[in-house]
């Protein structure tokens, strides 16, 4: 089943059974061939993944509960509208800190430099970087404080 059947079943039970348990402006993940080179990781509303391409299966399709901010934020780098303004001519890349690297287009900055992870060691050191980022961003809020001081 597809991501956008899924959601026109779902949306089609809820209106019959008028639970309010989710609706179109409900924010989901979709998430396509999810470990290949062509993967997508898409975050938005029901009614924006609905109307989304995801091409070939294989498909999945997450409706999270409540979210920690910084789990909103993570989400938010894969937020639809970026998912559109973002695309490769080789690969279609849903993060957007993450670009093909390619011979006619040498790059020095460090966010569009990195590959799209190929396998589970690549995707652990990309979220190791992401949460140092995430850390750093807390500790500039004052939401965290930073460990060498707490320690002394």
């Amino acid at each position: 089943m597809t991501i956008n059947l899924c959601i026109e079943q779902l949306l089609e039970i809820e209106n019959q059974r008028k639970e309010n348990v989710y609706n179109e402006e409900t924010k989901c993940i979709g998430l396509a061939r999810v470990g290949n080179e062509n993967q997508q990781i898409v975050y938005g509303t029901m009614k924006e993944l609905k109307q989304h391409d995801f091409g070939e299966p294989l498909h999945s399709f997450v409706i999270p509960g409540t979210t920690h901010y910084i789990e909103e934020e993570v989400l938010d780098m894969y937020a639809i509208a970026k998912v559109h303004a973002k695309t490769t001519s080789t690969v279609t890349h849903q993060h957007p800190e993450v670009e093909q690297k390619t011979a006619d287009e040498p790059t020095n900055n460090d966010n569009n430099s990195l590959e799209q992870p190929r396998d589970v060691s690549q995707l652990i050191t990309l979220a190791e970087n992401e949460l140092e980022e995430l850390k750093k961003k807390a500790l500039a809020k004052g939401l965290i404080q930073n460990q060498d001081q707490t320690q002394k």
